[in-house]
């Protein structure tokens, strides 16, 4: 039997099936097929959930417990994980070195308002910020829908005392502030730190947000915490 269905046999007694090109397949069938609107939209609507649950799993799990312990109120952590989980991500997209600091003061000023009263520091609400990016940029999905391999060199180190004495350490002839704690933490104390923390991490081939992992695992090991 030369045909089986659309399966051809070959003179050697195998079988093969016929090339037929979608389009030629349309033909056949006598109609075309169009993408279905409803469908299509559905399936950006559950990508938009998906993307939007993510994000405050990210903010969650960014900031534990011992992160933002101490700030002079409770209810920090909750209002922060809030505030982050609804942070519109793509504007960090498209920053360049000229704006990415005006694009994260603006984020951070936004956020130390949606603190508790008498918790309301900048270096609070930055440590926040700059935990919830880091772990933003390690999670596969935000990275990529938010293109933040493009900030990655700007993002900054979380800062909390570990962070002070490691980079005061790394080098200490800097002329770095007193550190003073989380809550009372400045734009300029910030920016002193952040520099510092730059020259290490190039020293190191990272970018300095990544320095954070290596502080990470020193604090566990010996069980500090944010101050």
């Amino acid at each position: 039997m030369p045909w089986i269905g659309n399966v051809k046999e070959n003179d050697d007694g195998t079988h093969r099936i016929p090339y037929l090109s979608s389009s030629a397949a349309r033909e056949r069938d006598g109609r075309v097929r169009r993408p279905s609107t409803t469908r299509s939209s559905r399936v950006l609507s559950v990508r938009r959930d998906f993307l939007k649950t993510i994000q405050r799993k990210v903010a969650v799990t960014a900031l534990p417990g011992t992160a933002l312990r101490g700030q002079g109120a409770a209810g920090v952590t909750q209002a922060a994980r809030d505030f982050l989980a609804e942070l519109p991500l793509r504007e960090f997209a498209y920053c360049r070195a000229s704006t990415i600091g005006r694009t994260l003061d603006v984020a951070t000023e936004a956020l130390r308002r949606r603190l508790p009263r008498g918790a309301q520091g900048w270096g609070t609400a930055r440590r926040a910020l700059d935990l919830f990016l880091r772990d933003a940029l390690y999670n596969a999905y935000l990275r990529e829908q938010y293109r933040l391999h493009r900030v990655e060199r700007w993002l900054e180190l979380p800062m909390d005392a570990a962070a002070a004495a490691f980079l005061r350490d790394s080098d200490p002839a800097a002329a770095l502030p007193p550190w003073r704690g989380v809550r009372n933490l400045t734009p300029t104390q910030n920016a002193a730190y952040q520099g510092i923390a730059t020259t290490v991490a190039q020293q190191m081939g990272l970018a300095r947000v990544h320095l954070d992992a290596y502080l990470w695992a020193t604090t566990t090991a010996h069980g500090q915490h944010a101050g």
